[in-house]
This record gives structure tokens, C-alpha cells and sequence, in this order.
């Protein structure tokens, strides 16, 4: 999993598919013996940080057992910073994901997003909290199979409440700064598996949200 800064939209989007470059220093960390570890590679990070978690547990029930996941996790995201979770499968990655990304909430411990605790936020408000700040790059892409890929990329949008033609416009741009230029009317099962994971990397990055959540190493 990584994250990364997302630059926000304009009318000269022509940097979204570069998210992460001229890296500086470089620092890791293991989080307990098989647990994911984190790789953290910063770019002029400065200010407040836009997300802490302070002592993240989540445990999940096995019929009469409970299953802890994450143990722990103490971390620290600031502008500008890209950072690596690395870690075995099982290890929880996708479960800290979906934490830090406002979509499933902690057993124990505390999240905060620029200062705001996740935990004094309600369903609604979550849901606006993922919808302005960020973008989400899934294992399996999870796109939609009967609209096309310039529909599916727009999708985020339509909820941000964009209209039509904006929306229509910043999704074709997006999908040709990917290269994908001559495939924006083709559904997702007209594509190659390389050229799908390019349509859920446009989608993440349609509203130009803060952070960019991706649950698998992206490649060209």
C-alpha cells in the first residue's frame, strides 16, 4: 500500500499521473514481527501533519475468538510526504488502509485528520471526509463493467456534485495524461489489466483530493 499527495484539480491539470517524485530521505520501521512495515519517503513535508494514529488497534470476532490485526500502529502523515506500508499478506495492510482512509474505524486508538478525530464523525460526515480528501486505488480496481472508462473515472465526481460537461472534461484529460487517450469510451472488459489499474489511478485522482490511497504497488 502507499501514500501519496494528490494534486488538486484546475484548469491545467497536467501533473496528476506524477504524484510522487524528487523522493528525499528515507525511513522504516516494523510495527511488531508480522505486522506490515512502514516506509516512509518525504518530499518537502512541512506544517501540521494531516493524519496521526495514536495506538490503532483493530480486532476483528472468529467465531468465539477475536482476531487482532493491527497492533498498535503509531504514525505520522505530513503534506507532502509519500509512505509505503510493506508487509506479508494477512499482515493488515488493507485493514490500515481502509482506516486511514475513513472506511472502517479503529477497535481501539485514535485517528485524527488534520486535527479531527475520525471517531467524533458521523456516518455523513465520514462519508464527506472521503469524498474531499481522498482518493482510493483498490486491489481489484472495482470498476463499474457496463459504463465505459471515461464514466467509471467520472464517478467520484458525480457524488462531489461536479457538473456534467466539468466532470466529462477533467475525466478525459485525466485519461489522456495516462495514455489512455484513445480508450475512453471502452469498457472496463476492453482493457488490459495495466490499462484498468490506469482507470482506477484516474478515478483517484478526479475530485484532487489531499492523499492518494493505493492498495497495491503501481506499476507502469
Amino acid at each position: 500500500m502507499t501514500i501519496s499527495q494528490s494534486p488538486k484539480p484546475s484548469s491545467e491539470d497536467s501533473s496528476e499521473s506524477s504524484t510522487a517524485q524528487n523522493l528525499g530521505s528515507h525511513t522504516s520501521a516494523n510495527r511488531s514481527s508480522n505486522s506490515a512495515k512502514t516506509n516512509t519517503a518525504t518530499h518537502s513535508a512541512s506544517g501540521k501533519p494531516i493524519m496521526e494514529l495514536s495506538g490503532i488497534i483493530r480486532e476483528f470476532p472468529a467465531g468465539e475468538q477475536t482476531i487482532r490485526v493491527l497492533h498498535d500502529i503509531n504514525l505520522t502523515i505530513h503534506q507532502g510526504e509519500m509512505v509505503a506500508i510493506i508487509g506479508q499478506s494477512g499482515s493488515g495492510k488493507s485493514t490500515l488502509m481502509n482506516i486511514l482512509g475513513c472506511l472502517d474505524q479503529a477497535t481501539a486508538g485514535d485517528y485524527k485528520i488534520y486535527g479531527q478525530s475520525a471517531r467524533k464523525l458521523d456516518a455523513d460526515q465520514l462519508a464527506e471526509l472521503r469524498r474531499e480528501h481522498f482518493g482510493f486505488i483498490f486491489q481489484r480496481y472495482h470498476l463499474l463493467g457496463d459504463i465505459s472508462a471515461k464514466d467509471n473515472v467520472a464517478v467520484p465526481a458525480v457524488y462531489a456534485g461536479m457538473d456534467t460537461e466539468a466532470r466529462t472534461n477533467r475525466a478525459e484529460k485525466l485519461l489522456t495524461d495516462l495514455g489512455l487517450g484513445n480508450k475512453v469510451n471502452n469498457r472496463p472488459n476492453q482493457l488490459s489489466g495495466g490499462q484498468q489499474q490506469r482507470v482506477s489511478v484516474a478515478r483517484a485522482l478526479m475530485n484532487g483530493g489531499d492523499v492518494i490511497l493505493a492498495d497495491e504497488q503501481l506499476v507502469p
